[in-house]
């Protein structure tokens, strides 16, 4: 397992993973969320693509971003979704993180 740290601080969530290159992110979005979830992510080389995918609690996609490390934070419109659990998946190359997301 990669050796990480997570830290909170003021309704903000910092994962900081140590490998190399498109490995090595920080990520950082407020949670739980009323509205707009902003999606920071620092430490990712510019040739890195980041795929952010949303799914609601039964599994069903809703949202696929794709954007580069320069776009940071990626705001995720979720205004019109109700108060519940979602699960946030944020891909770059090959590794893949879940989180889940409150929606108040």
């Amino acid at each position: 397992m990669m050796p990480r740290e997570i830290v909170s601080q003021e309704n903000m969530l910092y994962l900081r993973s140590k490998n190399l290159l498109c490995n090595n992110f920080q990520i950082q979005y407020p949670n739980p969320t009323k509205d707009i979830l902003s999606v920071g992510i620092s430490g990712v080389s510019e040739e890195c693509t980041i795929n952010l995918s949303l799914y609601d609690s039964q599994g069903a996609l809703l949202q696929n971003i794709t954007a580069s490390p320069e776009e940071s934070p990626i705001k995720i419109n979720m205004a019109s979704y109700l108060a519940n659990w979602y699960i946030l998946k944020v891909s770059i190359k090959e590794k893949n993180k879940f989180f889940k997301i409150i929606k108040q």
